[in-house]
């Protein structure tokens, strides 16, 4: 199985060229390298709900969005869930195992929720 952090490092680095499409792949890499280590997180969601006990993430992405009234790839966007062009294939993903720090820390930023 493909480790979930290598995956997303390879999905940036390949935004990354298409939107620089004179850089090499080599400088591409150390670009995202670079910001990964200064990722800016998400502005706080004013009245973000928390999870529910035992709620599942896609389930929160969806209470999130009822609550703040936007469709739930905005909700993601909020949430700083990065959800790309598929917002379902990113839950998916997202899903697939434990989150990565990243998001975790990104979902304390929108939400005020504390990590355990």
């Amino acid at each position: 199985m493909t480790d979930p952090r290598n995956r997303e490092q390879q999905r940036a680095v390949r935004a990354y060229k298409r939107a620089h499409p004179h850089v090499t792949l080599d400088q591409a890499r150390q670009a995202v390298a670079a910001r990964s280590v200064q990722q800016d997180l998400p502005a706080p969601i004013p009245g973000a709900p928390l999870p529910l006990p035992a709620e599942r993430l896609e389930g929160y992405v969806q209470h999130v969005a009822a609550t703040v009234g936007v469709q739930r790839h905005h909700a993601m966007e909020l949430l700083g869930l990065q959800p790309g062009t598929s917002a379902t294939d990113r839950l998916d993903e997202l899903t697939g195992g434990p989150l990565p720090d990243h998001t975790v820390k990104a979902l304390t930023a929108a939400t005020g929720m504390m990590r355990r």
